[in-house]
């Protein structure tokens, strides 16, 4: 399924949209770091990372085509969808609480570095 963000609308369907993002500064360190310590580096792509988020709005969606049920019935949805606006925004919540639960802290100088000092 794909949620038709364009027909959202500020305060109805969402209230807030926003999303850190990485500067290209804090990403030039962490490499120039990795490679003085001879780390090796991992990228990853999550594919589902859009599905991950909680949703604190009702929204509802006519149903897919293809998909069994009623013509008449719509689907609540409870998780994030690619194409909602504040999709972006409601994973990067729920990342930002598991990372923290697991002991990190988020650096004061980009809010998308977090740091775990081994103890």
């Amino acid at each position: 399924m794909l949620a038709k963000g364009f027909s959202q609308k500020e305060g109805i369907d969402f209230f807030n949209i926003y999303a850190t993002v990485c500067r290209i500064t804090t990403i030039r360190v962490l490499i120039v770091w990795a490679a003085i310590k001879k780390f090796i580096i991992h990228q990853m792509d999550v594919k589902t990372t859009f599905l991950n988020g909680d949703l604190t709005e009702k929204i509802y969606m006519k149903r897919s085509e293809g998909l069994d049920a009623p013509v008449n019935k719509l689907c609540k949805l409870i998780k994030s969808l690619y194409g909602l606006k504040q999709a972006l925004k409601l994973w990067h919540e729920k990342f930002d609480r598991i990372v923290r639960s697991n002991g990190c802290r988020v650096s004061e100088f980009d809010k998308c570095l977090y740091v775990k000092v081994a103890e």
